[in-house]
């Protein structure tokens, strides 16, 4: 990481550097092509989107209201082709909205996935009307922080439960999020 985000941790660089150092060790074929970008990225998308959400998603989930809580992991990356002048973006912040909203003009380019496109924003016009994203075909069991079940929307467009993605990840910096943004 960048010498400025691994001091501003703290007494809490260690971990951040023991966290790059197991994200080298699972570098996938964009990864290995952008090792600093990935790094940088994996470790503030972990920081400044995923706890959040994961905290956010466990704390609606315990107080017992009328919502029921759901979980999602975005892993369907732009194409190449679509955005030439950033291949290395991959699932990027917002960009399951084109499939959410069904835009299928948006990017140009068309890397969206029709079935995909299908499924997930059918995913979110079920959970508008009944409260509960689950389809026929793709059933959605609700989110706590015991199962912690996330709907993953993987590189290939595929759809499927998983309990805990990336528990590793979430457990090793959660020191870090309490003390880097709960407790400053």
């Amino acid at each position: 990481l960048e010498y400025n985000v691994r001091k501003s941790m703290g007494k809490n660089e260690p971990i951040a550097d023991k966290f790059i150092a197991s994200v080298r060790d699972r570098q996938d074929e964009m990864s290995a092509k952008y090792p600093l970008i990935w790094e940088r990225t994996e470790f503030l998308n972990e920081m400044r989107f995923r706890i959040g959400s994961i905290l956010m998603a466990q704390n609606h989930a315990h107080a017992g209201g009328k919502g029921k809580t759901f979980m999602y992991f975005f892993g369907k990356a732009f194409d190449e082709s679509a955005v030439p002048d950033e291949p290395w973006l991959g699932a990027c912040h917002a960009c399951e909205l084109t499939y959410a909203l069904d835009n299928k003009d948006y990017p140009e380019g068309g890397f969206h996935d029709p079935q995909l496109m299908k499924n997930f924003s059918g995913a979110i016009v079920a959970f508008a009307k009944n409260g509960d994203p689950s389809l026929p075909n793709i059933p959605w069991p609700q989110y706590d922080s015991v199962n912690r079940n996330t709907m993953i929307i993987g590189r290939d467009a595929s759809m499927y439960m998983e309990s805990d993605p990336k528990k590793d990840q979430r457990e090793m910096l959660l020191p870090i999020f309490y003390d880097y943004w709960i407790n400053q």
